[in-house]
């Protein structure tokens, strides 16, 4: 099974979003936009995985949770990666509450480590050596080499949501990939144990 970890968003951010995705619609061509109900942060792309597997994650994950206290995601800034010049993926950065999920990032790849996941050690899982850099995909670049077309103020303009994310846990998550897009599925909801 394809799985990954996250945050996932509530319902007024992702409608919040939605607005900007529309707006952006007019101003940004060549580009394939994420359904607002998909919406999340990723905290680790795991891949394929076998089933087995998943109860060997849970228990250190859960820990991993029990550890954490809870803390709120401002958003503002668009950009692209990996730049506006070449730009594949459309995204929305993390303002508030970016320490704390790079945090959590490091903590996931530690569990990783600990139980010998990581493929040069034999295991299935390959080991994120680039920086995390916590943010929002808006939307990905239609096909290799076509063209994409912007105005450039789009960029430039500083853009906060009104809405923020109050991050009490993250999930485990299911990508089936169909014809029409991808469905994620919750599989398990690891909650923050830590008071404020």
């Amino acid at each position: 099974m394809r799985v990954f970890l996250a945050v996932n968003l509530n319902k007024k951010l992702q409608e919040e979003l939605a607005q900007i995705q529309n707006e952006l619609r007019s101003k940004v061509h060549g580009v394939r936009w994420v359904d607002p109900q998909l919406l999340h942060i990723t905290l680790k792309f795991l891949g394929e995985l076998d089933e087995e597997l998943l109860p060997v994650l849970e228990n250190p994950l859960r820990k991993l949770g029990e550890n954490m206290a809870s803390f709120t995601v401002s958003l503002a800034r668009l950009g692209a990666f990996p730049s506006l010049n070449n730009p594949r993926v459309f995204w929305i950065g993390i303002e508030g509450g970016s320490s704390r999920l790079i945090k959590l990032a490091t903590g996931i790849e530690h569990c990783l480590e600990t139980l010998g996941l990581f493929s040069q050690g034999g295991g299935t899982l390959k080991t994120t050596k680039k920086l995390f850099r916590p943010h929002i995909t808006l939307g990905r670049k239609k096909g290799r080499g076509r063209q994409w077309e912007t105005i450039p103020e789009v960029f430039r303009k500083t853009r906060r949501c009104k809405n923020t994310l109050p991050v009490r846990s993250f999930h485990l998550m299911q990508s089936t990939l169909y014809s029409t897009g991808p469905v994620y599925t919750p599989l398990k909801e690891f909650l923050f144990g830590l008071k404020n």
